[in-house]
């Protein structure tokens, strides 16, 4: 059986976001698309879907160097001074339950 994996590149559409993105699909054919921009601010979507990575129904793939990050992030958000990683979640746990697939278990 072989797997086949797809990589998406989400990013917000704000500041240089279009630009990126733009440059992105036509110079090197990758697939990046736009996120929907925030309605809420952070702390609001993080609290949203904390019931979801409290229930570890979110992985960290094994051996992930920027596990431990997240984990650090992750625990003292949103008093933490950096918070990317945890955006990053966000935006993906974000998009899997929009799109009702079925990444997220």
């Amino acid at each position: 059986m072989v797997t086949t994996i797809v990589a998406i590149l989400r990013i917000e559409p704000k500041a240089n976001g279009k630009d990126l993105i733009d440059a992105l699909v036509s110079h090197k054919g990758l697939n990046a698309f736009a996120s929907k921009s925030p309605t809420t601010d952070k702390i609001q979507r993080v609290h949203a879907i904390t019931p979801i990575l409290q229930s570890e129904r979110v992985g960290i793939l094994a051996g992930a160097k920027w596990g431990e990050k997240l984990r650090e992030q992750v625990k003292n958000f949103p008093k933490s001074t950096h918070d990317d990683i945890v955006d990053c979640i966000e935006i993906a746990v974000r998009e899997e339950l929009t799109n009702n697939n079925s990444f997220i278990y």
